[in-house]
């Protein structure tokens, strides 16, 4: 019964399904119940504190942005980057729901350069347990035919202040990302939380160039170290070592 109302609601036109996914989650946040189950999200207390500076990029709804908002407090700040329009619809609303004014958010993707990119709107598979499908596995296509997302470089910006962590869940793009905030990981030496799910290659033009080995070969190259979680996750954490 769950999955089929579960296909009902992601089968519904945008304009009525976005208004019940912000009903819904906005639920669940007030709740304490929109938290993610990955062993990363539950440790965030130990390795950011009040007055911190943090990137999420790939934020999606914005779990890992309202968690870093309530520890950094109104002495630190979240930049929050998501691409699909429509979770940064919902995002943008969550974010207001808990009245957060320490949040910036920016409607763009991240990479290596900034350019004009073709987004690919993932859905998950109808075994998901998901109730609304937020195109949490949506990714940067090969394709040129519909280039109307902006991609940005961290580099790109000036941040004032020092970066203590960065999470990146951006499926497959990752060294891109790395590739464009090369200047601010010498400059700050940032913690990371970032996404190594594999190669992405079997994704229908799917513009990826790394799996976990790449990843893991750019941070040792830059002097961090890859630290050891207690049970496995689909994320690393490297932490600067040099």
């Amino acid at each position: 019964m769950k999955n089929n109302f579960r296909i009902l609601i992601n089968s519904l036109p945008a304009n009525v399904r976005i208004p019940l996914a912000k009903i819904y989650f906005s639920y669940l946040l007030k709740r304490g119940k929109l938290e993610s189950l990955e062993i990363e999200y539950k440790m965030l207390n130990r390795w950011i504190k009040e007055g911190d500076i943090c990137l999420d990029i790939g934020a999606n709804i914005g779990r890992y942005t309202i968690k870093m908002s309530k520890i950094v407090g109104n002495k630190g700040h979240v930049f929050s980057f998501e691409p699909m329009k429509e979770s940064f619809n919902i995002l943008t609303h969550l974010c207001g729901v808990v009245n957060a004014t320490n949040i910036t958010l920016i409607n763009a993707a991240v990479g290596d350069n900034t350019e004009l990119i073709e987004m690919h709107k993932e859905y998950l598979p109808k075994t998901s347990k998901s109730l609304i499908d937020t195109n949490t596995a949506s990714y940067v296509s090969s394709n040129t035919q519909n280039l109307c997302t902006l991609c940005i470089s961290i580099d790109s910006f000036e941040f004032p202040d020092k970066v203590s962590i960065v999470k990146i869940d951006v499926e497959g793009y990752e060294v891109h990302v790395l590739n464009g905030m090369k200047k601010l990981i010498r400059r700050d030496k940032p913690n990371f939380i970032v996404e190594s799910n594999g190669n992405q290659r079997n994704k229908p033009n799917c513009k990826s160039e790394n799996n976990s080995n790449n990843i893991s070969d750019f941070f040792y190259k830059m002097g961090y170290s890859l630290l050891k979680m207690e049970r496995k996750s689909r994320n690393e954490f490297y932490f600067y070592n040099g």
